[in-house]
């Protein structure tokens, strides 16, 4: 089975990128636990003053599903949709193929 990636765009509310930015970082931290996650980054473009990226592989779509589940995943998101002004959209859910740095 092929590992599935996300690369999305968040776009902060004014003036809550920073706090968006420490959500996402969070939610970072609680994938560190999930054998599925092969990849979760956080990064920004320091000319872009409300843009977050973030970046996912997944084992599978599955794996992507169960991670909703873990305990404080779903309050995080509660917290954190306020701060988004522009969720990403049109994201297709890329196949990977290989590259340094990913598994099997």
């Amino acid at each position: 089975m092929a590992s599935i990636l996300f690369h999305n765009r968040f776009g902060a509310v004014p003036g809550k990128r920073e706090a968006l930015l420490q959500s996402l970082l969070q939610a970072g931290s609680l994938m560190e636990s999930i054998a599925g996650c092969q990849l979760y980054l956080v990064s920004t473009l320091p000319a872009d003053p409300i843009s977050v990226w973030v970046t996912e592989v997944w084992d599978s779509a599955e794996a992507h599903s169960e991670s909703l589940k873990v305990r404080g995943v779903q309050k995080l998101i509660q917290q954190t949709i306020p701060l988004i002004a522009e969720m990403p959209r049109n994201t297709p859910r890329l196949t990977l193929m290989g590259g340094k740095g990913v598994r099997g």
